[in-house]
């Protein structure tokens, strides 16, 4: 459970807790919080961060207050993390939304 500024709590499911440990698991990029809704704005910042965050396993282990600490992180943007993390578990049916990617010229 980690608690934001305003003192709500905030708690990830059983089902968002097995996906993200998975996907630490896995080496997913925090790039795939994307198709989950995240914006490149908060991916930029996170991307760009001292810590060069751009695995999973990079912001899972960060707790509040180091994210809070980062330059452009807001209570808006920590809230933003939070909620796309607390819908980890969703993530192969958010990517399975977005066609694949054919690349140009190529003949199907």
């Amino acid at each position: 459970m980690i608690s934001l500024k305003n003192n709500t709590q905030y708690k990830f499911s059983e089902d968002a807790r097995r996906a993200i440990a998975d996907g630490v698991q896995q080496d997913d990029p925090v790039a795939n919080l994307e198709y989950l809704g995240m914006t490149l704005r908060t991916l930029n910042i996170l991307e760009n961060s001292e810590q060069r965050i751009t695995k999973l396993i990079q912001l899972v282990s960060l707790d509040r207050d180091q994210l809070m600490a980062m330059p452009n992180v807001t209570s808006s943007v920590l809230a933003e993390i939070l909620d796309t993390l607390s819908r980890y578990h969703q993530l192969e049916e958010a990517r399975l939304k977005i066609p694949p990617l054919t690349p140009r010229g190529s003949k199907r």
